[in-house]
């Protein structure tokens, strides 16, 4: 992680400066008529420092820190560690059971394309230890990471309630669905049963939803689209970018 810090060396300066200008005595003298009024250079200089400043703070660049994750922050742990290996520096409480759900609480059902056997690889190294905020971080990005690596890119696993009276540590798998299929930003969608088509061509209702092994409501999966997009650059005259 990279934090930005801005420099206001030049500040002081500038600050100064308008001081000393708002605040330098003002002296009423009568002069003959005719005579101009004899200025001093001090102002003039005062000015130019000023501005000479004010270049030299937009010219430095930001200054950067890098932070570089400690045992304690990262989330990058190899996958043959022990899970009473991990550290944890807040409160910890044993874990008997660990629960997938649905966002609404049923239970969860993996997606076609990703095994229980997969996940369960995942979440059996971490039952029966001590689980505190890190341990549990570690666990919901490695099962985020299964989802991803499938395809499932816009699923994520989250932490759903804890039971520490009965050691049970739920987690929501939040699926990403597909909310509708759009050409141009014109909707499309899947003609009904003896439905005719407005136009019969292939990018029209009926094709071009078609060409996609999906559904709205159905888990997106990125090779479902990218399948989809193929499918319709198939025709020479038609280019399809997501």
């Amino acid at each position: 992680m990279h934090v930005l810090l801005k420099l206001w060396v030049g500040a002081a300066v500038l600050v100064v400066c308008v001081a000393w200008l708002a605040h330098r005595p003002v002296h009423a003298h009568s002069l003959p008529p005719g005579a101009r009024p004899v200025q001093s250079p001090a102002p003039l200089i005062i000015e130019q420092q000023c501005g000479q400043a004010r270049q030299r703070q937009l010219k430095q660049p930001l200054a950067s820190i890098t932070i570089t994750p400690t045992s304690e922050t990262t989330l990058e742990i190899p996958p043959g560690t022990p899970v009473d290996a991990i550290v944890e520096t807040g409160p910890t409480f044993p874990v008997q059971r660990i629960v997938l759900q649905t966002s609404d609480g049923r239970p969860f059902d993996p997606p076609g394309g990703l095994s229980w056997a997969r996940l369960e690889a995942v979440v059996a190294p971490f039952v029966g230890h001590d689980l505190g905020s890190h341990r549990v971080n570690v666990l919901l990005k490695r099962l985020t990471d299964v989802f991803v690596e499938a395809g499932f890119v816009t699923t994520r696993a989250l932490l759903g309630p804890r039971r520490v009276a009965t050691g049970t540590l739920k987690v929501t798998m939040q699926v990403g669905r597909i909310a509708s299929f759009m050409v141009n930003d014109t909707p499309v969608r899947r003609l009904k049963a003896g439905e005719p088509s407005a136009g019969g061509g292939w990018l029209t209702d009926a094709g071009d939803e078609n060409a996609f092994l999906a559904s709205p409501g159905d888990p997106l999966r990125l090779s479902y689209v990218d399948q989809g997009v193929a499918q319709i650059n198939r025709m020479r005259r038609i280019q399809a970018t997501v």
